[in-house]
């Protein structure tokens, strides 16, 4: 019995493909077709069977009936959007390029859920340009996002820092989304600026203080009015990147995350900076404290010339040269917790918070979440601490 043809639009086909940022040669490999038959699909000269368009729709991340559209959607392209540190070559491996239309997804989302709760969406109401002063900017954001150096200094662990960082910011109407399985040499973290609920975005591969800084580096971005594409090539982190933008992105960050006052009055501060003498064990006492790398700490010291020149450019080289291991950064939280870290929890709090109010589905719910109905009471449990619409 022959298998039954998808009558699909090759011009789709074509569209979802180039979208993904996917090659024939290994788009062929992934379906397991040859690249001849592929190139025929495309080109309208045969069908793929159903089954087949099933893989290609579940490879290339869309629905199936995409792809008996007359023609291709207008969707816009985020990825193409995206600036790109200059020297940088363009890298748009098909995770990449998944990642950030599905975070551009996820902000529609969030827009259409306030829609429909009949509410607006906060918005941190900074507006900078490069000739700002990054210390005076830090103190604008830190009072928006309401994180008292006492705060910081309370939280027992990077892990609390990132969350307590990642929820301040959700609160005043920035999305952040960890984004998993891409090499950080890829991509560090990303940025889109458009207004309202604008996205911040961190790999899953960093360590939780490199994730922190480029929080804060997106941030700047953001208030900058700037969509941008981080590589972990460019040194974002290390003040290494050769445009100006990326330095004062850094500055900034760094501003936000060790407070120029409260360095000045550290004790430690106090101690060493008489003779500009510092240890790895000092600096990293102070990382602890700020939760930032050992490479912020010994930058900001360089910036008050708390450090001697000499100890300085030591440090930094050991500094600068470190990268995360990609191994030990690999998720180990429950299910619940990472499926929050990639969604973020404002999206799921507006989709919980909608049904409450009966304005969409349990079915909606888990579609938001990408999860069975069954999983959604532990997901209340774990964002709100506590059930009101979902037993557990």
């Amino acid at each position: 019995m022959p298998h039954l043809r998808a009558e699909i639009t090759p011009s789709v086909l074509r569209w979802a493909r180039e979208r993904s940022r996917y090659d024939i040669k290994t788009l062929s490999k992934r379906l397991n077709v040859s690249v001849e038959r592929y190139e025929e699909w495309e080109e309208g000269r045969s069908q793929p069977t159903f089954k087949q368009l099933r893989k290609a729709a579940n490879v290339l991340n869309r629905p199936l009936g995409l792809f008996f559209l007359p023609e291709p959607p207008p969707e816009k392209e985020v990825l193409s959007e995206l600036r790109r540190l200059p020297g940088v070559a363009p890298i748009e491996s098909p995770s990449l390029a998944e990642a950030v239309r599905i975070a551009a997804e996820r902000r529609e989302k969030a827009l259409e859920l306030f829609n429909v709760l009949d509410d607006t969406p906060p918005s941190i109401n900074i507006k900078i340009n490069m000739a700002s002063d990054p210390e005076e900017v830090s103190v604008s954001v830190r009072e928006v996002l309401g994180v008292t150096m006492e705060d910081q200094a309370s939280w027992p662990d990077s892990n609390t820092a990132l969350r307590n960082w990642r929820e301040a910011l959700q609160n005043d109407g920035v999305l952040v989304f960890q984004i998993p399985s891409i090499p950080i040499s890829e991509m560090r973290g990303f940025s889109i600026a458009s207004r309202p609920l604008p996205v911040v975005a961190y790999n899953s591969a960093d360590s939780s203080r490199g994730r922190i800084f480029t929080i804060m580096h997106e941030l700047t971005h953001v208030l900058l009015g700037e969509s941008v594409l981080d590589s972990g090539q460019a040194g974002s982190h290390l003040y290494a990147g050769n445009a100006a933008v990326e330095l004062f992105c850094n500055r900034v960050a760094a501003s936000i995350l060790v407070p120029n006052g409260d360095l000045l009055g550290h004790q430690l501060v106090r101690l060493r900076s008489t003779q500009g003498l510092w240890h790895d064990k000092d600096v990293q006492q102070l990382s602890s404290y700020y939760h930032v790398s050992k490479a912020v700490v010994v930058r900001r010291l360089r910036e008050f010339d708390l450090i001697a020149h000499g100890v300085y450019e030591s440090l930094r080289e050991e500094y600068d040269s470190y990268m995360p291991d990609p191994e030990s950064r690999k998720s180990s939280g429950s299910y619940y917790n990472n499926k929050l870290a990639w969604l973020g929890t404002l999206i799921p709090r507006l989709a919980f918070d909608a049904y409450g109010a009966d304005r969409i589905t349990s079915t909606d719910v888990a579609a938001i979440m990408g999860a069975k109905v069954k999983h959604l009471g532990k997901f209340e449990e774990k964002l709100r601490g506590y059930n009101l619409y979902f037993p557990v």
